[in-house]
């Protein structure tokens, strides 16, 4: 403790943590200007927040579906979300758009703490200033981070787990490796595509044990990390036990491990490598061309590799995460989609910051302190088109919350709440989010009610009698089928 607090009056570790403040408020003044307005209102969200409106005993025991039809691992993420509505809900009203605000605020959290580690770990002010833009320079990741959705929570976790990885000594005391591998195996239930970072990582803790400790050392930490494993996977197993009817399915990568047990030919391991890899450079370095974006990720690579060899923790949580996803998705027939590959957005911007920023923005040759101060800047004037590139978001969501309290204070009883331009949204969701939203407002939604109500784009309220058009059904109770 008390070298805590002599670290806190330190003026060079408040100055740290100086910058990593700044950085967390200009990434939420990004992210959550007009939120309450414009929420993407998506559906499988919409279901979230409805689902977990009840006692947490009757959360249930595995995860969230996936988009294979099977659950997740864990329930990390419906104890999240619960977590959320619980705690955060009742300031905005019991509205889902609590749920976006706090993923911001974690997810920015996790950033501003990996930030910090960085400059605790003598990381050049270039690369960790490259880290922050990088951290910054996708409008679908800042989109994804006000949605409660489970890749940026997945991406958030893996962040947390990185910055405890980096900060503990070498080797890892076991404790340390069990913390560490804890929050992996969450980051693992809320997406499965973390697994991947979560086996790295455990290697890495695990042969640094044996190399720069003992056989008792390493001993140890495998016991602590097979513990965290095991207490965080209790839940998932006994749902699995009393609960056998919800995973008579295969999942879609096991039906594609078959197929490639019977036919090897079909793994095309390039075409995932590319996939993995342009995904992540159209995601965080958009304005680069691929052939441009593949060259620096390899001489990134290369020089992470050159500088601290293969066995170094860079390697382990920015290189061969990304390598192995590759191999991963190699083996899944169905390809990779692109929210599956955010999980691994931080990877692929260490391996710039290691690998390019870190070498020239440390080094003593001056020509390329300049030059890595000179891409920090190229960085920070991307920015400026980020402020304005399309967002996932919805126009009307603070209309329909507004017409949906004022429906509620009148003790109006309706069919169904309707908004404006529903063709357009449906795209994205569909005509329940409404009665939903209605219903957490303390909306009366009655299947037989004489009218419905519909929202223009002014939030003018009109009621109707005639029958729902054939696209406006809705969704009366909101009610999951699980």
């Amino acid at each position: 403790m008390a070298d805590f607090r002599a670290r806190a009056h330190d003026p060079k570790w408040t100055r740290l943590a100086a910058f990593a403040i700044a950085f967390a408020a200009y990434a939420l003044s990004l992210r959550l200007v007009g939120v309450r307005e414009h929420f993407a209102f998506l559906g499988d969200q919409c279901l979230a927040w409805d689902y977990v409106g009840r006692p947490f005993w009757q959360l249930p025991l595995y995860g969230a579906t996936t988009s294979d039809g099977m659950v997740t691992w864990g329930p990390t993420f419906y104890w999240w979300i619960w977590l959320v509505r619980a705690v955060v809900g009742p300031f905005f009203g019991d509205m889902p758009v609590a749920s976006g605000v706090a993923m911001a605020v974690f997810c920015t959290a996790a950033e501003a703490v990996l930030i910090f580690v960085l400059l605790l770990r003598k990381t050049s002010w270039p690369a960790v200033a490259a880290f922050a833009l990088l951290a910054l320079s996708s409008s679908y990741i800042n989109s994804l981070t006000i949605e409660p959705w489970a890749p940026p929570f997945a991406l958030a976790l893996v962040n947390i787990a990185i910055a405890g990885f980096l900060l503990c000594p070498q080797p890892a005391q076991p404790w340390q490796a069990g913390a560490i591998t804890a929050v992996l195996a969450m980051a693992t239930q809320v997406h499965p595509t973390g697994l991947v970072i979560a086996f790295c990582v455990i290697v890495c803790l695990v042969v640094g044990a044996l190399r720069e400790g003992s056989a008792l050392l390493a001993t140890r930490t495998i016991l602590a990390i097979f513990a965290a494993v095991l207490l965080l996977e209790t839940p998932y197993v006994a749902a699995r036990l009393l609960q056998p009817e919800m995973f008579i399915r295969q999942s879609e990568a096991a039906h594609s491990l078959r197929a490639v047990l019977a036919d090897p030919s079909v793994v095309d391991f390039p075409a995932a490598f590319k996939s993995v890899f342009d995904g992540l450079r159209d995601m965080v370095l958009g304005w680069l061309p691929p052939v441009a974006g593949a060259a620096a990720v390899v001489a990134a690579a290369l020089s992470v590799v050159v500088r601290g060899g293969f066995w170094s923790r860079r390697s382990f949580v920015a290189i061969l995460p990304l390598v192995c996803a590759s191999l991963g998705f190699s083996l899944h027939s169905v390809g990779v989609s692109r929210h599956w590959i955010v999980v691994y957005a931080s990877c692929y911007a260490l391996v710039f910051v290691f690998g390019a920023f870190q070498p020239l923005g440390a080094g003593k040759w001056r020509p390329g302190r300049v030059l890595a101060w000179a891409g920090v800047a190229g960085l920070a004037l991307a920015q400026v088109w980020v402020w304005n590139e399309p967002r996932h978001q919805y126009a009307y969501y603070g209309v329909m919350e507004r017409a949906a309290r004022t429906l509620a204070a009148e003790g109006v009883e309706i069919r169904a709440l309707q908004p404006p331009e529903i063709d357009q949204y449906e795209k994205l969701a569909d005509s329940r989010n409404f009665n939903m939203l209605a219903r957490w407002a303390g909306v009366r939604i009655n299947p037989l009610a004489r009218y419905y109500a519909v929202v223009d784009a002014g939030g003018h309220i009109q009621f109707k009698e005639d029958p729902l058009p054939g696209n406006r059904q809705g969704f009366p109770d909101g009610v999951l089928a699980h």
